[in-house]
């Protein structure tokens, strides 16, 4: 290949070429580039058209998902997310069907303590769940709530039944009838 150490073969032109036509390359062993200059100018100039290339479209693209996504947003408005209280998640699961406290913990994923805490203000205070014994499971379930028939208020007939209906009649201080 190489005739003389003046020369040297460029791979892209295949042509034996004087030294002078390569660049400085310190870091390859006879001290020149692989390339010659023309056909290092040409690579230096293809890989720059094709980064710009590259580069407009990504931006292009990236403009236009952008785009789409703010359509997609404005188009479709997130619900907000549901935060349930303790109470709440374990009145949700013993309504669907949790009945022992280990379904109950499972389903809400509440610590003991909240678990304990919840149920006891459910049981005790508002009444919304009951409780009882299947063998030696404790079994908790919604209690039935009835609804009251709003009674019809009949309203009396002057203000004086009014106030002697409600009062009765009026006695003294000293305990004798006027």
């Amino acid at each position: 290949m190489n005739d003389s150490p003046q020369t040297k073969l460029c791979p892209d032109c295949n042509a034996e070429l004087p030294l002078e036509e390569f660049g400085i390359c310190k870091a390859r062993s006879d001290g020149r580039n692989l390339y010659c200059k023309t056909h290092c100018r040409k690579r230096v100039y293809d890989f720059r058209a094709r980064r710009r290339d590259y580069n407009a479209t990504r931006k292009r693209l990236a403009a236009e998902a952008k785009r789409n996504m703010e359509a997609a947003a404005k188009a479709i408005k997130p619900a907000a997310p549901i935060i349930l209280s303790r109470n709440e998640k374990v009145l949700r699961a013993v309504k669907d069907g949790c009945r022992t406290l280990g379904e109950i913990g499972n389903a809400t994923k509440l610590y003991k303590e909240d678990l304990y805490d919840a149920l006891t203000l459910l049981l005790l205070d508002t009444r919304e769940i009951a409780t009882e014994m299947d063998g030696n499971t404790r079994v908790y379930f919604p209690r039935v709530q009835f609804q009251v028939p709003p009674q019809s208020f009949q309203p009396a007939q002057s203000f004086t039944q009014l106030l002697i209906g409600s009062l009765g009649p009026r006695r003294n201080t000293r305990g004798s009838r006027r």
